[in-house]
């Protein structure tokens, strides 16, 4: 069967769009299937290497009329129409249809609990069309039936702020049912981490979910393509990104990195050497830019794991709540993590992540 394709448009103007949407949709990349555009998830669509990913399951829904089933315990995605099966091998990177049992190098992957295919390809062997709507954003598969896109487009505008909304109401749902949990602590502190390096970022990321955790990792620029892959980890899982830079261009320049690798951008900027150590003229022109200025108010010290672990627990026994406790990416302070968040379990610490629509805590009290 011949299949149709159309080329995807990766240009994406969302350094402009980043400021201009509400701070709940910083981000955020749609989908339609068909005519209709799907209900904003915290599965979104994810870019890697040029390759755009979506939630397979969003070829099931809309008028493309594709049917899916997922064994997860062999790791084997099948979706198939009236004419055409295709099948994904997680454990292998591979895919084929059943017809041609010829295997093609194709990632799809699970992160988060959800299975990510590549929209090109997916669509391309299914017999479908996609496109890239750059404005909204939002990627597109439909049948050739379907509405062309310069009408549906404006379908799309129309429906995009009741989406955002009902989405926007539901983080802050999760989120005031997070707060409820965490008010029955003793207390609760922000916690954070500077990533100079980017080494041992799975290594957090791993305590972080064992232990059930949420954190804001303040990544530095040159640390972006180190970690990438922990990167998308970290932002599926639900924790937050922030730059650890003062510089507003290498700023600039690594949210454009985020977005590639994790399909995010931020507003939150921590100075290495603290606020203090800027300009005004510097403060003025990030805030200006939009972004929010974070330091850390307790950080352990030490060389090895031991005298960081008791630092840590000394800072957290006089810490206030909501104080922004922060932990390096060091092989001292990663080794320590552990003991640190089973301490804090221990006694009732509850943590919980930087929210863009919190105050910011710095050294010079600018709260803007």
């Amino acid at each position: 069967m011949k299949k149709k394709i159309i080329s995807l448009i990766l240009v994406l103007c969302f350094s402009v769009l980043l400021f201009a949407l509400p701070s709940g949709a910083e981000g955020e990349v749609f989908v339609a299937a068909g005519n209709t555009v799907l209900p904003l998830t915290n599965a979104m669509p994810i870019k890697s290497n040029g390759v755009w990913y979506i939630d397979y399951q969003c070829f099931t829904k809309g008028t493309v009329n594709v049917s899916s089933s997922y064994n997860s315990a062999e790791r084997i995605l099948v979706l198939y129409t009236w004419d055409t099966t295709l099948i994904f091998d997680l454990n292998s990177t591979t895919a084929y249809t059943s017809a041609e049992k010829i295997p093609y190098k194709a990632v799809s992957f699970s992160s988060g609990g959800t299975v990510y295919v590549p929209v090109q390809f997916t669509a391309q062997m299914l017999g479908l069309e996609y496109s890239f709507i750059s404005d909204i954003p939002l990627i597109r598969i439909k049948r050739v039936s379907d509405i062309p896109d310069n009408m549906f487009q404006y379908i799309a505008k129309n429906a995009i702020p009741d989406l955002l909304q009902a989405y926007n109401a539901q983080k802050n749902n999760e989120k005031d049912g997070q707060d409820i949990q965490n008010s029955a602590s003793k207390k609760n502190i922000r916690l954070t981490f500077n990533i100079s390096n980017g080494k041992n970022l799975k290594q957090i990321l791993d305590n972080l979910s064992r232990f059930g955790k949420w954190a804001t990792f303040f990544v530095s620029p040159s640390a972006i393509a180190n970690c990438e892959n922990e990167l998308r980890r970290a932002v599926s899982g639900g924790h937050t990104i922030g730059i650890l830079s003062s510089s507003r261009e290498d700023i600039d320049s690594a949210n454009e990195h985020l977005f590639d690798v994790a399909k995010t951008k931020t507003r939150l900027v921590r100075p290495p050497e603290g606020t203090r150590s800027m300009t005004k003229e510097n403060v003025e022109a990030l805030i200006a830019g939009g972004l929010r200025l974070w330091d850390q108010t307790y950080t352990p010290s030490g060389t090895t794991s031991s005298r960081i672990y008791n630092s840590a627990v000394t800072q957290l026994k006089s810490a206030s709540n909501y104080a922004v406790f922060t932990l390096t990416d060091s092989d001292a302070s990663t080794s320590a993590l552990s003991r640190i968040l089973r301490h804090m379990s221990d006694n009732g610490i509850g943590m919980v992540s930087i929210n863009i629509l919190d105050t910011p805590v710095n050294q010079i009290s600018e709260k803007r």
